[in-house]
Protein backbone atom coordinates (compact mmCIF):
# COMPACT_ATOMS: atom_id res chain seq x y z
CA UNK A 1 0.00 0.00 0.00
CA UNK A 2 2.93 2.45 0.73
CA UNK A 3 4.25 2.01 -2.77
CA UNK A 4 0.64 3.04 -4.39
CA UNK A 5 0.63 6.70 -3.85
CA UNK A 6 4.65 6.82 -5.02
CA UNK A 7 3.78 4.70 -8.44
CA UNK A 8 0.44 7.18 -9.30
CA UNK A 9 2.79 9.86 -8.97
CA UNK A 10 4.72 7.98 -11.65
CA UNK A 11 2.14 7.21 -13.53
CA UNK A 12 0.81 10.76 -13.65
CA UNK A 13 3.99 12.15 -14.69
CA UNK A 14 3.63 11.95 -18.70
CA UNK A 15 7.25 12.69 -18.74
CA UNK A 16 8.33 9.57 -17.32
CA UNK A 17 8.76 6.82 -19.91
CA UNK A 18 8.16 3.47 -17.94
CA UNK A 19 4.52 4.00 -17.62
CA UNK A 20 3.31 1.32 -18.98
CA UNK A 21 5.74 -1.07 -16.04
CA UNK A 22 3.80 1.44 -13.67
CA UNK A 23 0.26 0.44 -14.63
CA UNK A 24 0.93 -2.99 -15.22
CA UNK A 25 2.28 -2.99 -11.30
CA UNK A 26 -0.75 -1.08 -10.14
CA UNK A 27 -2.53 -3.97 -12.09
CA UNK A 28 -1.37 -6.72 -9.82
CA UNK A 29 -1.76 -5.06 -6.47
CA UNK A 30 -5.37 -4.68 -7.64
CA UNK A 31 -5.13 -1.22 -5.98
CA UNK A 32 -9.08 0.54 -6.47
CA UNK A 33 -6.95 3.82 -6.08
CA UNK A 34 -5.30 3.23 -9.47
CA UNK A 35 -8.65 2.48 -11.26
CA UNK A 36 -9.18 6.21 -11.86
CA UNK A 37 -5.64 7.55 -12.84
CA UNK A 38 -5.20 4.06 -15.18
CA UNK A 39 -8.72 5.50 -16.93
CA UNK A 40 -7.76 8.55 -17.25
CA UNK A 41 -4.56 7.21 -19.14
CA UNK A 42 -6.88 6.05 -22.27
CA UNK A 43 -7.34 10.02 -22.68
CA UNK A 44 -5.52 11.09 -26.18
CA UNK A 45 -4.71 14.19 -26.24
CA UNK A 46 -3.75 15.83 -29.12
CA UNK A 47 -0.98 18.06 -28.30
CA UNK A 48 0.71 14.56 -27.72
CA UNK A 49 1.51 14.95 -30.95
CA UNK A 50 2.76 18.47 -31.11
CA UNK A 51 5.21 18.40 -28.34
CA UNK A 52 7.97 17.33 -26.66
CA UNK A 53 6.20 15.16 -24.56
CA UNK A 54 5.68 11.25 -24.92
CA UNK A 55 2.68 9.48 -26.46
CA UNK A 56 0.28 8.21 -24.16
CA UNK A 57 0.36 4.66 -23.00
CA UNK A 58 -0.80 1.68 -25.31
CA UNK A 59 -3.92 0.71 -24.57
CA UNK A 60 -3.52 -2.48 -24.48
CA UNK A 61 -1.26 -1.79 -21.48
CA UNK A 62 -4.07 -0.02 -19.59
CA UNK A 63 -6.72 -2.07 -20.19
CA UNK A 64 -4.36 -5.06 -19.02
CA UNK A 65 -4.14 -3.32 -15.61
CA UNK A 66 -7.61 -2.72 -15.29
CA UNK A 67 -8.18 -6.43 -16.14
CA UNK A 68 -5.82 -7.31 -13.42
CA UNK A 69 -7.48 -4.97 -10.64
CA UNK A 70 -10.76 -6.68 -11.84
CA UNK A 71 -14.01 -6.20 -10.00
CA UNK A 72 -12.99 -3.24 -7.74
CA UNK A 73 -12.50 -1.62 -11.45
CA UNK A 74 -15.97 -2.58 -12.26
CA UNK A 75 -17.67 0.47 -11.42
CA UNK A 76 -15.49 3.04 -12.67
CA UNK A 77 -15.20 1.23 -15.90
CA UNK A 78 -19.13 1.49 -16.07
CA UNK A 79 -18.86 4.81 -15.84
CA UNK A 80 -16.04 5.36 -18.41
CA UNK A 81 -17.93 3.34 -21.27
CA UNK A 82 -19.89 6.82 -21.30
CA UNK A 83 -17.12 8.82 -21.62
CA UNK A 84 -17.26 11.60 -24.57
CA UNK A 85 -13.52 10.44 -25.18
CA UNK A 86 -13.59 7.78 -27.61
CA UNK A 87 -10.16 6.20 -26.40
CA UNK A 88 -11.68 6.25 -22.79
CA UNK A 89 -15.00 4.47 -23.68
CA UNK A 90 -13.62 1.50 -25.85
CA UNK A 91 -10.89 0.82 -23.72
CA UNK A 92 -13.24 0.52 -20.68
CA UNK A 93 -15.72 -1.26 -22.81
CA UNK A 94 -12.42 -3.29 -23.77
CA UNK A 95 -11.18 -3.98 -19.96
CA UNK A 96 -15.12 -5.09 -18.91
CA UNK A 97 -15.30 -7.67 -21.63
CA UNK A 98 -11.99 -8.87 -20.80
CA UNK A 99 -12.89 -9.08 -17.00
CA UNK A 100 -16.18 -11.36 -17.63
CA UNK A 101 -18.72 -13.02 -16.10
CA UNK A 102 -18.88 -10.37 -12.38
CA UNK A 103 -19.86 -8.11 -15.37
CA UNK A 104 -22.79 -9.38 -16.63
CA UNK A 105 -25.50 -8.48 -14.00
CA UNK A 106 -24.64 -4.65 -14.62
CA UNK A 107 -23.98 -5.07 -18.17
CA UNK A 108 -27.68 -6.44 -18.06
CA UNK A 109 -28.87 -3.31 -16.55
CA UNK A 110 -27.68 -0.77 -18.91
CA UNK A 111 -30.08 -2.70 -21.36
CA UNK A 112 -33.06 -1.16 -19.36
CA UNK A 113 -31.58 2.55 -19.44
CA UNK A 114 -34.01 5.12 -21.58
CA UNK A 115 -31.30 6.63 -23.85
CA UNK A 116 -30.17 3.96 -26.72
CA UNK A 117 -26.43 5.04 -26.67
CA UNK A 118 -26.37 3.18 -23.32
CA UNK A 119 -28.08 0.31 -24.13
CA UNK A 120 -25.68 -0.08 -27.24
CA UNK A 121 -22.74 -0.13 -24.79
CA UNK A 122 -24.36 -2.82 -23.03
CA UNK A 123 -24.46 -4.73 -26.14
CA UNK A 124 -20.69 -4.18 -26.85
CA UNK A 125 -19.96 -5.44 -23.50
CA UNK A 126 -21.72 -8.40 -23.70
CA UNK A 127 -21.08 -9.20 -26.91
CA UNK A 128 -17.16 -9.16 -25.65
CA UNK A 129 -17.95 -10.97 -22.52
CA UNK A 130 -18.92 -14.01 -24.72
CA UNK A 131 -20.64 -17.57 -24.17
CA UNK A 132 -21.17 -16.74 -19.96
CA UNK A 133 -23.25 -14.02 -21.14
CA UNK A 134 -25.77 -16.48 -22.91
CA UNK A 135 -28.04 -17.32 -20.61
CA UNK A 136 -28.77 -13.47 -19.32
CA UNK A 137 -29.47 -11.96 -22.11
CA UNK A 138 -31.80 -14.80 -23.23
CA UNK A 139 -33.65 -13.97 -20.03
CA UNK A 140 -33.76 -10.63 -21.11
CA UNK A 141 -35.58 -11.79 -24.26
CA UNK A 142 -38.69 -11.96 -22.20
CA UNK A 143 -38.89 -7.72 -21.16
CA UNK A 144 -41.36 -5.69 -21.53
CA UNK A 145 -39.32 -2.96 -23.88
CA UNK A 146 -38.83 -4.05 -27.34
CA UNK A 147 -35.51 -2.64 -27.82
CA UNK A 148 -34.26 -4.46 -24.80
CA UNK A 149 -35.55 -7.76 -26.45
CA UNK A 150 -33.82 -6.33 -29.43
CA UNK A 151 -30.86 -5.19 -27.75
CA UNK A 152 -30.20 -8.75 -26.02
CA UNK A 153 -30.59 -10.31 -29.87
CA UNK A 154 -27.70 -7.92 -31.42
CA UNK A 155 -25.42 -9.13 -28.46
CA UNK A 156 -25.98 -12.63 -29.33
CA UNK A 157 -26.00 -12.14 -32.91
CA UNK A 158 -22.54 -10.74 -32.59
CA UNK A 159 -21.19 -13.34 -30.27
CA UNK A 160 -21.83 -16.21 -33.16
CA UNK A 161 -21.71 -19.13 -30.66
CA UNK A 162 -23.17 -22.25 -30.65
CA UNK A 163 -26.20 -22.39 -28.67
CA UNK A 164 -27.39 -25.02 -26.63
CA UNK A 165 -30.89 -26.57 -26.15
CA UNK A 166 -32.17 -24.17 -23.18
CA UNK A 167 -31.06 -21.12 -25.35
CA UNK A 168 -34.14 -22.26 -28.44
CA UNK A 169 -37.06 -21.77 -26.75
CA UNK A 170 -36.94 -18.20 -25.95
CA UNK A 171 -35.52 -17.31 -29.22
CA UNK A 172 -38.59 -18.90 -31.37
CA UNK A 173 -40.62 -17.31 -28.84
CA UNK A 174 -39.38 -13.84 -30.22
CA UNK A 175 -40.10 -15.41 -33.92
CA UNK A 176 -43.57 -13.87 -32.96
CA UNK A 177 -42.93 -10.72 -31.49
CA UNK A 178 -44.87 -7.56 -32.15
CA UNK A 179 -41.86 -5.79 -33.46
CA UNK A 180 -40.36 -6.12 -36.77
CA UNK A 181 -36.95 -5.30 -35.84
CA UNK A 182 -37.07 -8.36 -32.82
CA UNK A 183 -38.84 -10.88 -35.45
CA UNK A 184 -36.23 -9.83 -37.87
CA UNK A 185 -33.16 -9.94 -35.61
CA UNK A 186 -34.35 -13.58 -34.05
CA UNK A 187 -34.50 -15.15 -37.58
CA UNK A 188 -30.54 -13.88 -37.69
CA UNK A 189 -29.63 -15.52 -34.79
CA UNK A 190 -31.52 -19.05 -35.72
CA UNK A 191 -29.56 -18.88 -39.58
CA UNK A 192 -26.34 -19.25 -37.22
CA UNK A 193 -27.34 -21.92 -35.27
CA UNK A 194 -25.59 -25.49 -35.56
CA UNK A 195 -28.18 -26.45 -33.71
CA UNK A 196 -30.34 -29.36 -35.47
CA UNK A 197 -33.49 -28.46 -33.57
CA UNK A 198 -36.66 -29.33 -35.05
CA UNK A 199 -38.61 -26.81 -34.36
CA UNK A 200 -36.60 -24.18 -36.12
CA UNK A 201 -37.67 -25.02 -39.49
CA UNK A 202 -41.26 -24.43 -39.13
CA UNK A 203 -40.55 -21.55 -36.67
CA UNK A 204 -39.13 -19.95 -39.36
CA UNK A 205 -41.48 -21.20 -42.44
CA UNK A 206 -44.41 -19.35 -40.53
CA UNK A 207 -42.68 -16.10 -41.35
CA UNK A 208 -42.63 -16.24 -44.72
CA UNK A 209 -45.97 -14.89 -44.68
CA UNK A 210 -44.75 -12.20 -42.42
CA UNK A 211 -46.16 -8.68 -43.13
CA UNK A 212 -42.46 -7.36 -43.24
CA UNK A 213 -40.31 -7.76 -46.03
CA UNK A 214 -37.47 -7.54 -44.16
CA UNK A 215 -38.85 -10.27 -41.83
CA UNK A 216 -39.04 -12.55 -44.57
CA UNK A 217 -36.03 -12.02 -46.06
CA UNK A 218 -34.52 -12.98 -42.94
CA UNK A 219 -36.22 -16.05 -42.64
CA UNK A 220 -35.25 -16.89 -46.39
CA UNK A 221 -31.60 -16.77 -45.68
CA UNK A 222 -32.10 -18.65 -42.34
CA UNK A 223 -33.76 -21.33 -44.33
CA UNK A 224 -31.30 -21.35 -47.18
CA UNK A 225 -28.35 -21.54 -44.11
CA UNK A 226 -29.54 -24.59 -42.11
CA UNK A 227 -29.76 -26.72 -45.60
CA UNK A 228 -32.52 -28.55 -44.57
CA UNK A 229 -35.17 -29.95 -47.26
CA UNK A 230 -37.83 -29.47 -45.15
CA UNK A 231 -38.18 -25.86 -45.98
CA UNK A 232 -37.91 -26.81 -49.85
CA UNK A 233 -41.78 -26.60 -50.46
CA UNK A 234 -42.34 -23.45 -48.61
CA UNK A 235 -39.43 -21.75 -50.05
CA UNK A 236 -41.01 -22.68 -53.71
CA UNK A 237 -44.02 -21.15 -52.46
CA UNK A 238 -41.80 -18.16 -51.41
CA UNK A 239 -41.49 -17.79 -55.58
CA UNK A 240 -44.85 -16.70 -55.80
CA UNK A 241 -44.01 -13.04 -53.28
CA UNK A 242 -44.75 -9.94 -54.22
CA UNK A 243 -41.47 -8.52 -53.73
CA UNK A 244 -38.51 -9.29 -55.88
CA UNK A 245 -36.29 -9.03 -53.20
CA UNK A 246 -38.18 -11.86 -51.48
CA UNK A 247 -38.30 -14.21 -54.80
CA UNK A 248 -34.39 -13.82 -55.27
CA UNK A 249 -33.19 -14.75 -51.79
CA UNK A 250 -35.69 -17.77 -52.51
CA UNK A 251 -34.21 -18.65 -55.41
CA UNK A 252 -30.64 -18.62 -54.01
CA UNK A 253 -31.98 -20.29 -50.51
CA UNK A 254 -32.96 -23.30 -52.91
CA UNK A 255 -29.71 -23.51 -54.57
CA UNK A 256 -27.79 -23.56 -51.62
CA UNK A 257 -30.59 -26.52 -50.28
CA UNK A 258 -29.36 -28.46 -53.64
CA UNK A 259 -32.48 -30.23 -53.88
CA UNK A 260 -32.97 -31.46 -57.46
CA UNK A 261 -36.64 -31.74 -57.04
CA UNK A 262 -37.15 -27.26 -57.08
CA UNK A 263 -34.97 -27.65 -60.34
CA UNK A 264 -38.14 -27.50 -62.82
CA UNK A 265 -39.49 -24.67 -60.56
CA UNK A 266 -36.05 -22.73 -60.58
CA UNK A 267 -36.26 -22.66 -64.99
CA UNK A 268 -40.12 -21.58 -64.72
CA UNK A 269 -38.91 -18.66 -62.13
CA UNK A 270 -36.03 -17.37 -64.49
CA UNK A 271 -38.66 -17.35 -67.49
CA UNK A 272 -41.47 -16.12 -65.28
CA UNK A 273 -39.11 -12.93 -65.07
CA UNK A 274 -37.40 -12.49 -68.32
CA UNK A 275 -38.44 -9.30 -68.62
CA UNK A 276 -38.84 -7.95 -65.40
CA UNK A 277 -36.03 -8.60 -63.11
CA UNK A 278 -32.05 -9.28 -64.11
CA UNK A 279 -31.36 -9.58 -60.37
CA UNK A 280 -34.44 -12.60 -60.01
CA UNK A 281 -32.95 -14.18 -63.18
CA UNK A 282 -29.19 -13.89 -61.83
CA UNK A 283 -30.16 -15.46 -58.70
CA UNK A 284 -31.93 -18.68 -61.21
CA UNK A 285 -28.82 -18.98 -62.72
CA UNK A 286 -26.62 -18.93 -59.67
CA UNK A 287 -28.83 -21.70 -57.98
CA UNK A 288 -28.90 -23.64 -61.04
CA UNK A 289 -25.25 -23.93 -61.66
CA UNK A 290 -25.00 -25.21 -57.68
CA UNK A 291 -27.60 -28.16 -59.03
CA UNK A 292 -25.86 -29.19 -61.95
CA UNK A 293 -24.63 -32.38 -61.46
CA UNK A 294 -28.28 -33.27 -60.53
CA UNK A 295 -30.66 -32.72 -63.73
CA UNK A 296 -30.45 -33.02 -67.90
CA UNK A 297 -30.47 -29.25 -68.27
CA UNK A 298 -33.85 -29.14 -69.78
CA UNK A 299 -35.23 -25.85 -70.65
CA UNK A 300 -31.47 -24.41 -70.76
CA UNK A 301 -31.07 -25.33 -74.69
CA UNK A 302 -34.28 -23.27 -75.76
CA UNK A 303 -32.67 -19.77 -73.22
CA UNK A 304 -29.67 -20.74 -75.21
CA UNK A 305 -30.25 -20.35 -78.39
CA UNK A 306 -33.55 -17.59 -77.90
CA UNK A 307 -33.40 -15.51 -75.19
CA UNK A 308 -33.06 -11.82 -75.32
CA UNK A 309 -30.89 -11.65 -72.68
CA UNK A 310 -27.24 -11.94 -73.65
CA UNK A 311 -26.18 -12.83 -70.30
CA UNK A 312 -28.29 -15.46 -69.82
CA UNK A 313 -27.54 -17.02 -73.26
CA UNK A 314 -23.81 -17.35 -71.96
CA UNK A 315 -24.53 -18.86 -68.45
CA UNK A 316 -27.08 -21.00 -69.66
CA UNK A 317 -24.45 -22.61 -72.33
CA UNK A 318 -21.79 -22.67 -68.99
CA UNK A 319 -24.30 -24.87 -67.09
CA UNK A 320 -25.49 -27.07 -69.70
CA UNK A 321 -21.55 -27.57 -70.45
CA UNK A 322 -20.85 -28.34 -66.29
CA UNK A 323 -23.50 -30.57 -66.55
CA UNK A 324 -22.23 -32.50 -69.47
CA UNK A 325 -25.45 -33.63 -71.26
CA UNK A 326 -23.93 -35.36 -74.55
CA UNK A 327 -28.07 -34.53 -75.66
CA UNK A 328 -27.29 -30.82 -75.62
CA UNK A 329 -24.26 -31.07 -78.40
CA UNK A 330 -26.31 -30.59 -81.35
CA UNK A 331 -28.13 -27.60 -79.93
CA UNK A 332 -24.50 -26.38 -79.17
CA UNK A 333 -23.41 -26.61 -82.52
CA UNK A 334 -26.30 -25.03 -84.43
CA UNK A 335 -25.62 -21.79 -81.94
CA UNK A 336 -21.95 -22.01 -82.87
CA UNK A 337 -22.29 -22.13 -86.64
CA UNK A 338 -25.47 -19.30 -86.15
CA UNK A 339 -24.17 -16.60 -88.18
CA UNK A 340 -27.09 -14.48 -85.81
CA UNK A 341 -25.17 -15.77 -82.55
CA UNK A 342 -23.15 -13.27 -80.84
CA UNK A 343 -19.06 -13.83 -80.27
CA UNK A 344 -19.40 -14.44 -76.21
CA UNK A 345 -22.39 -16.97 -76.57
CA UNK A 346 -20.44 -18.46 -79.63
CA UNK A 347 -17.44 -18.43 -76.94
CA UNK A 348 -19.68 -19.97 -73.89
CA UNK A 349 -20.75 -22.59 -76.01
CA UNK A 350 -17.90 -23.50 -77.55
CA UNK A 351 -16.61 -24.19 -73.66
CA UNK A 352 -19.73 -26.09 -73.15
CA UNK A 353 -18.90 -28.63 -75.63
CA UNK A 354 -15.36 -28.74 -74.63
CA UNK A 355 -16.92 -29.86 -71.43
CA UNK A 356 -18.87 -32.33 -72.46
CA UNK A 357 -16.43 -34.07 -74.96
Amino acid sequence: EKAIKPLLEILNNKRIYFGSAVALSLGDMGSEEAVRPLIDCLKVKKEYFFSDEIAPMDRKIIVEALCRIGQPAIDNLMKAVGDRDKNTAIGAIEALSRIGEPVVIPAIERLNHWNPHTRQQAIDILSGIGEPAVADLVKAFGQDAWFVRQGALEAITDMKLPFHGDYIEPILKALSDNSIEVRWRAALVLSQIPNKDTRIVPALTELLSDESVKVRCAAVMALGNMKDGRAVKSLISALDDPELIVVRKAVMALGEIGDPHAISVIVKTANKYSNRSKEVRGACFIALEKLAAQWSGEGLVTMVKGDSDLVVQQRAAIILGKIGNPGAVKALQEVMNSSETHIGVKLCAARALRLIK
